[in-house]
């Protein structure tokens, strides 16, 4: 199992039995929430790929309907029979979009994307419980976890146990004092439970979001290059990968 970073932010490609799998791929110039950019959105500072990227990928999996989640421009460049797992708003979405093959997920649910490749939904923690998901994937010998928001370590964390990769955020966001996404020292706690064995961090700046809501209602804290130094001395290796770099998750020969 591989996982490549597309781009500075939080699109995904996965690499398991010689499959391509791409997680929430937004590799346009720009996004925004309705009504526009004035209440939020953001512009890239740094060059992705473009959508073409995932043109030939074999599956696609959408953890949310969120612009920077599930982008239809992005999307369009897919054939419209490839198979998308998706959190359930993301999949009418994407039924809407055309696609023919569309696997609505919601947490505990389990789903074979290919012979001998397997993904578990996991229910994320408040506020995200029923309008996203995080999951597990399992291929190659290899098991990596995914949550882009929250993780409910009380509820669901044994679903994020014994993990050769575990990507999450670790700098957070409030909404006028909602915790929207962890605290880093959260999810430092978070590590210290579960110990993977490698730690990629994902929803990186989440501060370059520009409009009303990004500058008067939202509040952020910690970077990357911080949680990275306050992982020295943890029993999980913390992976700074940044966009068009490959990690190797784990090959079957070590195991």
């Amino acid at each position: 199992m591989r996982l490549h970073r597309l781009d500075d932010y939080q699109s995904w490609l996965f690499e398991v039995q010689g499959r391509r799998i791409a997680v929430d791929p937004w590799l346009t110039a720009s996004h925004r929430l309705p009504p526009g950019h004035w209440l939020f959105g953001r512009r890239r500072e740094a060059p992705s790929p473009g959508p073409e990227a995932i043109a030939s990928v074999d599956a696609v999996v959408l953890t949310g309907p969120f612009a920077d989640h599930c982008d239809p421009d992005t999307l369009s460049v897919l054939p419209r029979t490839v198979p998308i797992f998706a959190q359930g708003i993301a999949a009418k979405r994407a039924a809407k979009l055309g696609f023919t093959r569309v696997t609505a997920m919601r947490g505990g649910d389990e789903a074979s994307l290919f012979p001998g490749t397997k993904l578990h939904a996991v229910q994320p923690g408040f506020p995200y419980r029923h309008n996203s998901i995080g999951f597990v994937l399992e291929g190659d010998g290899a098991r990596a976890g995914f949550e882009t928001h929250v993780i409910d370590l009380k509820r669901h964390g044994p679903r994020f146990e014994g993990l050769d990769l575990l990507v999450v955020p670790v700098q957070g966001v409030w909404l006028m004092g909602v915790p929207f996404v962890m605290a880093p020292e959260r999810v430092r706690d978070i590590l210290d439970v579960l110990k993977p064995k490698q730690v990629v961090a994902t929803g990186n700046d989440p501060d370059k979001g520009h409009g009303v809501l990004s500058s008067v209602m939202l509040f952020y804290r910690g970077s990357v290059g911080g949680f990275g130094a306050s992982m020295a001395g943890s029993a999980s290796r913390f992976v700074d990968l940044v966009a068009g770099q490959t990690l190797e998750v784990s090959a079957p020969s070590t195991r």
